[in-house]
């Protein structure tokens, strides 16, 4: 056989991509080292240029393919533009933190997401290497799975996580929630998948469990710290931090449940410790709520809201809100409808009655969260704001147009029979949305904004082992996803 050049072979493929009328598949790689006498090992190093840069597909077992002339799979959605191996790989990085790849899940089919992300399955497959690299995933067979064997190495003997419990009458506690309850529900079933359980301790042990010879104890993975007040990190952090080069070397890690830390320095994280604030929560709930009704278009927005002799929580959330929608869109109209508890109330006097602002008489911290991300004030907030006797009369100066924002679920179906007794079309020219998630609304088909506790749980579970990234906010605070369900009061 006389003896080829892989010139002859790189002039000949750049042809076939050239000529439409060749097809859409190549002879095989015994076939170009038998046609071009080439060993099968040059004529892969000569074709392996263009497998990478996504001209051509290499499929085990049947062959080489034109990737542009290959038959597009149909109803295909695609997120993501670019081709890079880094790219891919971030992105699917951030797709596990953020829990939308679970562990145990089998990583999507090369060929799919060679499709999604536009690039050639080469790059796909060295991407999802470069996760097994990263620890994220390990290949059984011919897929790549979610969760490293270095976790399960590491915690396979280690059976126990110790949550201690700080009561101390905080009001926040995360485990007096019934709903923040769901996601530690949530989280103990994960754990339970990890062979890992939880074991409760007395709070006043935690500096024993913490000292360097029980950190090294193999039966113990991680800790639970819950119920944690504002200022208490001011002591917790110091003595975790003390402990960073213990827990660093034996592969432990702390979970931290409760209210935001006081005090600039104590705000910082100690190393190998993520905490879990639940203003986090409101915080991406509203994010969710206010992007949604960005996309959707609303110009109005209505805020309901019925007063109560504590309403600190629904004075900040609102606010919250506010803020939200006004840095995404900052010509958003927004009316603010209150049910005051006398008669008498006037709009300033609604705040005033806050135990938590009545010793401001500037309100420099409401004006200061509600102009975070827009030039407003308190005082332009006044301005918008309609008392009313009952909900009935407040929703008469509701306009029409407007999407209607409420926090409690009774207030959403209130709104929701007044439509209905006045024939306002719902969802054209009032749309209902609800940030509670009760039997009432579910059963009306009404709109809800909530945190999505399946998915903080199995976050919080893996905050603890440890084997993925996690999405954290400036601050370092954990992120916990929240889900808008659209439903008959939603367009």
């Amino acid at each position: 056989m006389t003896r080829g050049h892989s010139r002859d072979l790189l002039q000949w493929v750049d042809t076939t991509l050239a000529d439409p009328a060749s097809g859409n598949r190549l002879p095989t790689i015994r076939a170009l080292s038998r046609n071009f006498g080439l060993s099968k090992s040059t004529v892969q190093k000569s074709l392996k240029s263009y497998i990478q840069d996504g001209r051509l597909t290499a499929i085990r077992g049947k062959g080489l393919f034109v990737t542009s002339r290959m038959p597009q799979p149909r109803n295909l959605e695609s997120n993501h533009s670019t081709s890079s191996v880094l790219s891919i790989a971030d992105a699917l990085t951030e797709d596990i933190a953020a829990g939308k790849l679970k562990h145990g899940e089998a990583l999507p089919a090369v060929k799919l997401l060679a499709r999604q992300f536009k690039a050639g399955q080469a790059s796909v497959t060295h991407a999802y290497q470069m996760l097994q690299q990263r620890g994220l995933v390990r290949r059984v067979g011919k897929k790549f799975w979610v969760g490293g064997l270095q976790s399960i190495r590491r915690f396979g003997s280690k059976r126990t996580v110790l949550c201690f419990n700080f009561p101390g009458g905080d009001p926040t506690d995360h485990t007096s929630n019934s709903e923040i309850l769901q996601a530690f529900e949530f989280m103990e079933d994960e754990l339970h998948n990890h062979c890992l359980s939880i074991r409760f301790e007395d709070c006043d042990t935690l500096g024993l469990f913490l000292r360097p010879h029980a950190l090294q104890r193999a039966d113990v993975a991680s800790f639970i710290i819950t119920g944690v007040t504002a200022d208490r990190p001011q002591t917790l952090f110091p003595q975790i931090r003390s402990r960073e080069a213990v827990l660093a070397r034996s592969g432990k890690r702390i979970l931290v449940c409760g209210r935001h830390p006081e005090g600039g320095a104590e705000r910082r994280l100690p190393k190998h410790t993520d905490y879990f604030c639940h203003g986090t929560i409101v915080t991406n709930v509203v994010r969710t709520a206010a992007e949604y009704c960005f996309r959707k278009g609303f110009q109005k927005a209505v805020l309901v809201h019925r007063e109560t002799e504590d309403n600190a929580q629904d004075v900040r959330f609102y606010l919250r809100f506010m803020s939200e929608l006004l840095v995404r869109n900052p010509n958003a109209d927004i009316t603010f409808l209150i049910q005051p508890l006398h008669r008498d109330t006037e709009p300033k006097q609604v705040f005033l009655r806050t135990p938590a602002y009545r010793g401001h008489g500037d309100f420099e911290y409401l004006e200061g969260l509600l102009s975070k991300y827009a030039p407003y004030t308190m005082h332009d907030l006044y301005k918008r704001i309609t008392l009313g006797a009952t909900v009935n009369d407040l929703l008469y100066h509701a306009p029409r147009g407007a999407v209607w924002i409420c926090k409690e679920a009774a207030i959403a179906c209130a709104a929701d029979d007044w439509c209905s007794a006045h024939r306002i079309p719902v969802p054209s020219d009032a749309a209902i949305l609800c940030f509670e998630g009760t039997q009432s609304l579910y059963v009306r088909g009404i709109a809800t904004c909530v945190p999505d506790w399946r998915t903080i749980g199995y976050i919080l579970a893996h905050s603890i082992i440890g084997d993925i990234p996690q999405k954290k906010s400036r601050k370092g605070f954990l992120r916990t996803p929240a889900v808008l369900y659209e439903r008959r009061t939603m367009p």
